[in-house]
């Protein structure tokens, strides 16, 4: 065979599409196996339409053990008149709101107050929440500035509560919470500066404090109005 005849035969083979019968032959599905898939995906959904009626009862049953316990309270209450009169109205004042919890829920979601606000002894939790501007003197606190140089200054935080439930619900301790966020963010925001621009820009640090301050406690009811260095 001549070298351009043995070109032509290379050149036919390249472009003839390769044998059918040398190819592996491709994985089947067999019956038994997609009767099994459709099998589990029958009981995935049998079992998901039972769940939901399961999770339905538990909730009927909750209420009406709630009401079961509501109403023994009244019971109570009727049967100990006029004494009970003295454990079923509490008195509001003006600068304070009252949080109810029924069961562990807030009672009819809004605080109450002021004036005389009812509510059951042997059910409800009571949670006073003063509305009132409170003033916070921060400790001085010792930060490493930008430069690497200790400095330590101290603050006074201004804040009040403007979402009482959220004071009850978002965070355990108000107060306590707001406090330790003030010592922890007035270090943080020392640490971005150099000392000449911490001693120089009160003001501004002041501020950066503030900013950062309002965007967490607003989570938790909690207005700070000023910050002071």
């Amino acid at each position: 065979m001549t070298e351009k005849e043995n070109k032509k035969y290379t050149k036919a083979n390249r472009d003839r599409p390769p044998d059918k019968q040398n190819q592996p032959p491709l994985p089947r599905t067999t019956d038994a196996v997609l009767e099994r898939n459709s099998q589990e995906l029958q009981n995935s959904k049998a079992s998901s339409h039972i769940r939901i009626p399961r999770m339905q009862n538990e909730r009927e049953s909750d209420k009406c053990i709630e009401k079961v316990v509501i109403l023994i309270s009244i019971i109570l209450v009727v049967l100990t008149l006029p004494l009970s009169l003295l454990c079923v109205f509490m008195a509001v004042r003006q600068f304070e709101r009252v949080v109810i919890l029924r069961n562990g829920k807030v009672y009819k979601n809004r605080a109450f107050g002021p004036g005389l606000v009812s509510y059951l002894p042997c059910v409800d939790t009571v949670k006073f929440i003063d509305l009132r501007t409170i003033v916070y003197a921060v400790p001085p606190q010792e930060a490493l500035t930008k430069d690497s140089l200790t400095v330590s200054v101290d603050a006074v935080v201004f804040y009040k509560i403007f979402d009482p439930i959220h004071a009850v619900i978002n965070v355990t301790h108000y107060k306590s919470s707001t406090q330790y966020l003030a010592a922890t963010t007035l270090r943080n925001a020392l640490g971005t500066r150099k000392l000449a621009e911490v001693l120089a820009n009160r003001p501004e640090v002041s501020r950066q404090v503030f900013e950062l301050m309002k965007n967490i406690t607003r989570e938790w009811g909690v207005q700070i109005v000023r910050v002071e260095m």
